[in-house]
């Protein structure tokens, strides 16, 4: 099942504006790198297809959330790319800061709260390791592919 969301959404427990039946969905996904789901649907639902809406498809993963790039109209078909919502992390910048002898849960959750503007993320690791680090001007996402 496929549901859209206006791009404000943050809860995602109901089934936003409407269930799409797309003609195709493909999700790719790479091991700390891309992760995408790519659309293709007829044009009578173009208004629900706008940039920056977001979708949440069944995957075997869960349920997970992706937010519409550039949506292109192709014979008479509407195509459209998803980045994984976890990409809007890029967004925010984490303010100079130490994290000392630490776990990977408690450094994640130390850097979301050190950002220019509040995140609405959440963070969650069950990687045991003590480690420090040093975080000048970097974003969650960047971080997360160090640690």
């Amino acid at each position: 099942m496929i549901s859209i969301y206006p791009s404000n959404e943050t809860a995602f427990a109901d089934n936003g504006l409407k269930i799409l039946k797309p003609i195709k969905a493909i999700i790719y996904k790479e091991d700390n790198g891309d992760y995408f789901l790519d659309l293709r649907d007829d044009l009578k639902n173009l208004d629900y297809y706008q940039s920056g809406n977001i979708v949440k498809v069944s995957t075997p993963w869960g349920n997970q959330c992706f937010r519409l790039k550039n949506p292109s109209i192709e014979n008479k078909k509407i195509n459209v790319r998803a980045q994984h919502l976890y990409f809007d992390s890029e967004n925010y910048i984490i303010k100079d800061s130490y994290v000392a002898d630490r776990n990977c849960n408690d450094a994640l959750d130390h850097l979301n709260s050190a950002t220019d503007i509040p995140s609405s993320f959440t963070t969650l690791s069950d990687v045991s390791q003590v480690f420090s680090v040093i975080d000048v001007s970097g974003n969650p996402f960047q971080r997360q592919l160090v640690m």
